[in-house]
């Protein structure tokens, strides 16, 4: 993300010097103008880059759950008659929660 992250800034500042350098012959309003779509570019990048990382964050919790339920369907060695179908409804309802239980109480202890 830090090459993104650059490209936006280097853009940015080229913005900036842009209309620094336009000072001289713009109206003063033009000026004023493109600092603020350059703010308001800045910040809907802020909220994209933020955006990208909840939804790489969802994408690997999903996968975990989907991972666990798996890893709970094959596993045979569950100590009592209805435990498999117990932890199975724990990850099912739990979801990404019950799929990190799952992991620490089950699937580390016992690989």
């Amino acid at each position: 993300m830090d090459g993104i992250l650059g490209v936006v800034m280097s853009e940015a500042s080229h913005l900036f010097m842009q209309a620094a350098s336009q000072a001289g012959t713009a109206a003063a309003g033009e000026t004023a103008a493109m600092g603020i779509m350059g703010g308001a570019m800045l910040f809907m990048l802020l909220i994209l880059v933020v955006y990208l990382v909840f939804l790489l964050v969802a994408l690997i919790g999903f996968v975990l759950w989907i991972l666990m339920i798996i890893d709970c369907a094959r596993r045979d060695d569950f100590k009592g008659e209805n435990d498999k179908l117990l932890w199975i409804l724990i990850l099912i309802f739990g979801g990404i929660i019950g799929a990190v239980i799952y992991y620490f109480v089950v699937k580390k202890k016992k690989d």
